[in-house]
Formats: structure tokens, sequence, C-alpha cells
């Protein structure tokens, strides 16, 4: 047991090299790392998802430690009076530090998320979608055509993995997308069902090309039939309106109980003998 957590800490510490690597400013460097990563199949791409994932907080943290940081500036300058030269030049060592951090964090990220568009699997398609909100310039247009290929083997086994930011995202893509991408989003919508992309598809339905309003008004169309099939599934699921019956009124007994004679319940019939 003692051996295994070894082992599990210590390929820990061989990914983390292997990031840094990844996000090297050296292009023989990242190569080298790229290959390697590639070379650790299926497993690869998903710990490089888990760690994307987990460093999301970070990247909304620094702009907020630099906002503290120019706000700290500002008050320092305003009360120049009664602070100390040493406060000031901290205050601003503070501001720069964090400039330069938050440059070479998305820096960084922007590498990884270019390595890791190099693999094409719809279990990727959320990340890259969390991808295109850091990246810009040649990392932005890899995690694009990535994401493009990778909607090409969504299924609607892969639904359920799209949250709601997610389908949101894709939608919104529709609208500066490349007819190319476009029809890949078009598709995994149809298979995802969403009502609230029909707004978006409806829009597509009057493009100037032909295939991308043909795929539009077909994707419109299986949207729409979906809808109306959750609809009535949720009508045949609604609990009747009936109105509730009073409990008294359940087992109510006979207003009027009609008076048997006991002597009459069971009698002997009384035949008349023709004979006599």
């Amino acid at each position: 047991m003692e051996l295994k957590g070894q082992e599990e800490k210590q390929a820990k510490k061989q990914f983390t090299r292997l990031i840094r690597r990844l996000g090297s400013a050296d292009a023989r460097v990242r190569m080298a790392a790229e290959k390697e990563l590639w070379q650790m199949g299926p497993a690869g791409p998903a710990r490089l998802r888990t760690y994307l994932e987990r460093t999301r907080m970070e990247r909304m943290l620094w702009p907020l430690l630099l906002l503290i940081s120019g706000s700290l500036c500002w008050i320092a300058t305003l009360t120049l009076i009664v602070v100390s030269e040493e406060y000031i030049l901290t205050i601003c060592f503070l501001f720069a530090a964090s400039i330069i951090l938050l440059v070479r964090l998305q820096e960084e990220r922007s590498l990884l998320a270019k390595a890791f568009a190099r693999f094409d699997d719809a279990r990727n398609i959320p990340m890259l979608l969390e991808c295109l909100n850091f990246t810009d310039g040649p990392a932005r247009l890899a995690v694009s055509k990535a994401l493009t290929r990778s909607l090409s083997y969504f299924t609607s086994e892969d639904a359920s993995q799209i949250g709601p930011r997610q389908r949101e995202r894709l939608c919104r893509l529709l609208t500066e997308a490349t007819t190319e991408q476009s029809l890949a989003i078009l598709k995994a919508l149809e298979r995802i069902g969403d009502k609230a992309a029909l707004p978006y598809v409806q829009r597509l339905t009057t493009a100037s090309d032909a295939a991308l309003r043909e795929a539009a008004e077909e994707c419109l169309f299986s949207l729409q039939q979906s809808v109306e099939q959750q609809s009535i599934r949720q009508t045949l699921l609604r609990p009747s309106d009936a109105v509730e019956a009073k409990p008294e009124t359940l087992l109510r007994p006979a207003s009027k109980a009609s008076e048997i004679v006991p002597q009459q319940l069971l009698r002997p019939q009384i035949t008349t003998d023709c004979d006599g």
C-alpha cells in the first residue's frame, strides 16, 4: 500500500514537470513535452483536462488580486501625506508583480490549451469551450479547430456531459463560428435537444449559405419534435387535477335503514293444500 502511494506521488511530480514544460517559452521544450503527453495515451489528455479545470479558479483569482493591488496604489497616492515612501514602494511592487504573474499565467494556460487542442475527443468539448474564454491568437484558433473536430465525434450519449453553461456557449458560437464549425454545432444541438437553442437555430434558417440553411432547418425541426415529446411526457407524468373528495363522503352510511323483523329473515314457505 505504501509502495503504491509512493508511485502515485512520483507520477504526480512527473506530470507537474510535464505541465511546466508544456507551458515553456522554448518551442523545442514544448514539442518534446507534447510528444510525451501524446505517448501517455488517453490518460494524458484526461489528466491535462483535470488540471485545466482545477486551475480555473486561479484565472479568476489573479485579476481580483490585481484589482485590489491597484486600489491600494491609488489610496496610497491620494494619501501621500500620511503614508511613508516605503509603503508606497511596497504597494507599487505588489501591483507590478501581480501584473507579471497574471500575464505569465495567461501565457501558460494558452500554451496548455494549445497542447490540449491536439487531442480530438467528445469528452474534451466542455473544456475546449472553457479554453475559448481565455485564449486568443494562434492558441484560440487551435482550440476552435479542435472543438470542430471533437464535435464530429459527439453522440446522444455524450449529451449529459454538456452542462447549461456549455450549451449556451455553443449557441452563442453560432453567431461567430465558421460554416464548418456551425454545421458541427448544429448536429450537436440536435442530439442535445435543448429548447433554449431554438432562437439561435431559427436565425440560421435565413443564412445565405445553402448548406448551413438546410442544416439549420433540419436541426430546428428536430428540436421542435424533441420539445413536443418532452411536453407530452411531462403532461403524462403530471398529477390529476380532480376535486379531492371529503373524508366524510368516502364511506357514508345509508341515511335511512329499513327496519327488518328478525323473524322474517328465515321464515318457512306456507303452501296451500289443493286437495284438502
